[in-house]
């Protein structure tokens, strides 16, 4: 036999040994048996790789596609067998990538996630239901950016929290998360979204919120572009990038508008002002060396308020224009250029707090020009001059100060007043005065000085302490 027929032969021999065991292999792996056996592997593997027990209802492979699909997929959590799983999927699709037969080079090419639902849960005693994760055998320190993961998807989402020891409940509906590669490098763009999330702490009532968000990302940088979190009728925006990850820093800018009257019914308190105030300014992080997190931030910005009302059983006011700068470097903020319309006059003032890391020391100075009696003797229900026919303006300025807690503020002003007493039966009679009041942290004292009642005959002279407690 020549050896042009030898290998003819041997081909023939080699083709049909492939298409029987071609066959054979395609007989078994649809058999019942086989498939229950394939099961009962992939489960113990899974259960082993996470640390708790994995169930799943069903799978599928399909060869021709490189892609594997798993169904009912239940992960216990560290809890009875009664609670809720931790972890909850209708559907997970795997596909793989042939990137090499002769280096056995295969890329992970999609993963897909329909309907994972999480109860993540933290006892009164601060123990989780989380499994205890197996420490991994291998050394290997391959980076997410290395697995070749060309597209993830994770669909209708939800997400349950409830913490015991705080109490607090929160939970997140039609989470999606969607991250494709980018056609050059080793970068991926992102999009994350959910709606109808809800927050409960204590007996305050859920605000609903959701959020948008868009982002790109590679091995050493992260950006957003942006973040939209909405709360109620308020909304935060955030723009930014994250670099170097092993001690990160990062610039970005915001915009929060708020409406106070969107925490009205959550926090069932009427005196919660009603109206819109918006920050707007740039942050900046930098990893810190031996340095508290909060000496590593810096904030600057602007706050701006149109109109805020005020309305409660006893004050119903108007506060218009409203605006302030203010800055946060190295742990000490400040806040100055504060001004605003109110009661027919103006308020300025600025405000320090120095070492917020540790016990920070805070100083107010507040200013009152032209503040209009009757409009005060109108704005605040239950003044006790709201019997006396009083009409005029009242200036001032104000200091207060302290360390650690607000309680152990100490106070000083000083109060001018040009006012008259109106009567329907004579003449306004002038009043001129000043006034001082301090506050030590235990008692007030009220002094009057160069106080004077004019009268066509007569002239009353007030001075000394008024009050004292």
């Amino acid at each position: 036999m020549t050896w042009k027929r030898k290998l003819g032969w041997t081909a023939s021999v080699l083709a049909m040994s492939i298409a029987v065991f071609g066959v054979a292999s395609l007989l078994v792996l649809r058999s019942p048996r086989f498939h229950k056996y394939l099961l009962t592997q992939i489960e113990k593997q899974a259960s082993e790789a996470v640390g708790t027990e994995v169930r799943i209802q069903n799978f599928a492979l399909q060869f021709r596609r490189l892609a594997a699909d798993a169904y009912g997929i239940t992960v216990r959590g560290n809890q009875p067998a009664s609670a809720s799983p931790l972890v909850q999927v209708d559907h997970l699709r795997i596909r793989l990538k042939i990137i090499s037969l002769m280096r056995k080079k295969v890329d992970l090419s999609e993963i897909v996630l329909w309907h994972p639902v999480v109860n993540f849960q933290v006892r009164k005693d601060g123990t989780t239901n989380l499994p205890a994760i197996p420490k991994a055998n291998s050394n290997s320190s391959t980076s997410l950016f290395d697995l070749g993961i060309h597209h993830a998807l994770l669909e209708h989402g939800e997400i349950y929290y409830n913490d015991r020891k705080t109490p607090l409940d929160a939970e997140l509906h039609d989470l999606q998360l969607e991250i494709k590669a980018a056609p050059v490098g080793k970068s991926y763009d992102g999009n994350l979204s959910y709606r109808n999330g809800r927050v409960c702490y204590g007996n305050i009532k859920p605000l609903p919120h959701g959020l948008t968000a868009s982002f790109k990302a590679n091995s050493s940088e992260f950006e957003l572009n942006p973040l939209l979190l909405t709360v109620a009728s308020s909304t935060i925006e955030l723009k930014g990038e994250v670099r170097n990850f092993s001690q990160p820093s990062a610039v970005g800018s915001y915009r929060i508008t708020i409406h106070p009257q969107d925490a009205k019914l959550a926090l069932r308190n009427a005196s919660i002002p009603a109206g819109e105030v918006t920050l707007t300014g740039s942050v900046q992080y930098r990893h810190p060396d031996n340095a508290p997190p909060i000496r590593a931030l810096v904030l600057d910005g602007v706050l701006r308020g149109r109109e805020l009302t005020v309305s409660t059983n006893d004050l119903n006011a108007v506060v218009q224009n409203i605006s302030a700068k203010y800055k946060l470097l190295d742990g000490n903020l400040s806040v100055h250029g504060l001004q605003a319309d109110l009661l027919g006059g103006r308020m300025t003032g600025t405000v320090t707090m120095q070492h917020l890391d540790t016990n920070s020391i805070a100083k107010l100075h507040a200013s009152l020009q032209a503040i209009s009696l009757s409009a005060a003797n109108a704005a605040f229900r239950t003044l006790p001059l709201g019997a006396i026919p009083l009409d005029g303006e009242i200036s001032g300025t104000a200091d207060a100060e302290w360390v650690g807690s607000i309680k152990n503020i100490a106070a000083r002003s000083e109060i001018t007043l040009k006012a008259a007493l109106t009567t329907t039966r004579s003449a306004p009679i002038p009043v001129d005065g000043a006034a001082q009041l301090n506050y030590d942290g235990r008692s007030a004292t009220v002094t009057l000085a160069n106080t004077s009642l004019h009268t066509p005959k007569t002239r009353l002279e007030i001075d000394g302490v008024l009050a004292r407690s």
